[in-house]
């Protein structure tokens, strides 16, 4: 997969923008138990690494269950004050043996995203890919700044409000935990709500996605931090 027109597309931007809430990344993998409704309930686990890549950034995040996987990756880059630009997001998800594959690509000297080659939709600053979307916020919470989701998935991009419920306990594996639980609606049938932990640089802990009736449900069951220098392994 090449990124070298991406990776000149982000310069320009990079050297004027300027942000209060720098926040450096720490690689790290992070596992999961997963749940999965598709019509029928699906268990399986998760992963999620973040990882350096050449001069890029890159996170992963991948769902197996016995007959369904979602695989997620997203290359992005950092500016000089720790600003998020998502430069490319590939989906490929695996259905009672049906394939679909997404992919968009981010423009930021046209401020543009070009989605599966079809469709080309203007961006602002700010606009996030759902799995570069989970560092922002994480940088959002370490900071104390304000919470915002611009989101491009799924052909559209939108603005929703996010909703902060403070600190809420978790029960888990290895006992009750207190987590920061955000909340942001897409509409009446479908909302997501996230845990972070203040402990491990607000790592994401537990996640629920509802969509049109359908749930998608992530709690980590252990987690590992890595120099900037060592790349995790990528699980068998």
């Amino acid at each position: 997969m090449t990124l070298t027109l991406c990776r000149k597309a982000l310069l320009i931007p990079m050297l004027v923008l300027t942000s209060s809430w720098a926040c450096a990344l720490t690689p790290y993998q992070a596992d999961y138990q997963m749940s999965w409704d598709v019509g029928i309930k699906l268990k399986g686990t998760a992963s999620q690494r973040l990882s350096p890549d050449e001069d890029l950034w890159k996170i992963e995040q991948t769902a197996n269950a016995s007959l369904g996987s979602i695989e997620e990756t997203s290359w992005f880059r950092q500016d000089a004050t720790g600003r998020i630009f998502p430069l490319e997001f590939v989906r490929k998800t695996q259905i009672l043996g049906r394939g679909k594959e997404q992919q968009y690509r981010f423009n930021w000297n046209q401020f543009e995203v070009q989605m599966d080659d079809e469709l080309s939709l203007d961006i602002q600053q700010g606009v996030f890919d759902p799995l570069t979307l989970q560092l922002a916020l994480r940088q959002a919470l370490s900071q104390g700044t304000a919470l915002q989701v611009s989101l491009a998935d799924r052909g559209k991009i939108k603005a929703y409000p996010m909703e902060n419920l403070g600190l809420q306990t978790l029960d888990t594996a290895s006992g009750p935990l207190s987590a920061v639980q955000l909340r942001y609606r897409k509409n009446a049938d479908s909302h997501t709500d996230m845990w972070f932990d203040p402990s491990r640089e607000h790592l994401m802990v537990a996640l629920k996605a509802t969509r049109d009736g359908k749930t998608f449900e992530l709690q980590l069951t252990g987690a590992e931090f890595f120099p900037k220098d060592a790349t995790p392994a990528t699980p068998q």
